[in-house]
């Protein structure tokens, strides 16, 4: 019988991997992925995955100091595949880059995580352009987070109840 030693043998460039061949460019994975459709149809957002979305949003929108994100996933656990997806959905070229339904998903969940009324509110009127010049935003806002609670009540009913409370914000929200 062979030894492992013996019946093994090494690939030609088994030696010489270097490190800067193990780390993924994700600029030029988030770039091969397009606008994300099929990516998005071959992804299940894990929570995992819904808090990096939560908190990087953040971080971008400027209302939170948050930078380091600790993912604890092993090898093979899904860790290039999150980032791609933040990156898709933070990128310019993304139809939800600074995008009314962006801006109401990020309000939506502030409130799942017990933010005050009054914060998620202020943060809303500095993600939504023309906030407070433009009637039509406000109701574009109130149309999409009452479309959230609808679609969202029989999965997820505590985000659905989180829309309908945001609605409620932006309809009775003094102005002026």
């Amino acid at each position: 019988m062979k030894t492992v030693r013996d019946a093994c043998q090494l690939q030609p460039n088994a030696l010489s991997i270097k490190l800067s061949d193990q780390v993924e460019q994700l600029d030029e994975l988030i770039d091969a992925e397009g606008d994300g459709t099929a990516f998005f149809d071959k992804t299940h957002i894990t929570q995992g995955m819904q808090d990096l979305i939560t908190e990087g949003i953040a971080r971008l929108a400027g209302v939170s100091s948050q930078a380091v994100f600790h993912l604890k996933q092993a090898m093979g656990g899904g860790k290039t595949h999150l980032l791609v997806g933040f990156g898709l959905l933070a990128s310019e070229g993304s139809e939800l880059h600074q995008s009314t339904v962006r801006s109401v998903l990020y309000a939506i969940m502030e409130l799942v995580n017990n933010v005050d009324g009054n914060e998620v509110i202020a943060h809303l009127t500095l993600n939504v352009p023309d906030y407070y010049s433009n009637q039509t935003q406000r109701e574009r806002v109130v149309e999409v987070a009452d479309y959230l609670a609808k679609k969202l009540e029989p999965f997820r009913p505590e985000e659905a109840s989180a829309a309908r409370v945001l609605r409620e914000l932006v309809k009775n929200q003094r102005l002026g």
